[in-house]
């Protein structure tokens, strides 16, 4: 939840995930693990500090999270 209190800022409204899409900047890579298991990494202007990280097993995305996080 967006709390305008907290940050200072209008909350930015991203209340589905096409609205994500405009902020991910570029993939910094892709991992291919065992298990048949992808790990996938991306740059993410509203957390460009540690970005995000998305784990795909059997085509489904089993994690998803900040990097090192899932």
């Amino acid at each position: 939840m967006e709390e305008s209190q907290q940050s200072g800022k209008e909350p930015l409204n991203i209340d589905a995930k096409e609205k994500h899409f405009e902020y991910i900047k570029d993939v910094i890579y892709i991992r291919i693990l065992k298990r048949n298991t992808i790990q996938i990494l991306i740059r993410y202007d509203l957390d460009i500090e540690h970005g995000l990280e998305f784990k795909i097993r059997n085509n489904k995305i089993v994690a998803a999270g900040g990097i090192a996080e899932t």
